[in-house]
């Protein structure tokens, strides 16, 4: 027989629970989150963001590596459009 709780009862310790996040995606994003959740098999978005996240840091580190990404993306860069 499942185990059946109460809506909205906390299954964390609030110490395990201390940085919630709100994200508002429009159409195009809510698409590609759907996306992954289809591709990964995941149910719940904020898992798939987690692992978009993790994978996306993976990737940028493994591709360009971290010195050359502060470099990229460092404010005092002399950029195009300036």
């Amino acid at each position: 027989m499942p185990i059946t709780q109460k809506p909205f009862t906390p299954t964390r310790l609030e110490e395990e629970r201390e940085d919630v996040i709100a994200v508002r995606l429009n159409a195009e994003e809510r698409a590609l989150i759907e996306e992954l959740k289809e591709l990964l098999n995941i149910k719940q978005d904020s898992k798939a963001l987690k692992m978009a996240a993790l994978v996306g840091r993976n990737v940028l580190h493994g591709t360009f590596g971290p010195k050359f990404l502060k470099w990229l993306f460092k404010n005092e860069r002399s950029k195009l459009e300036e």
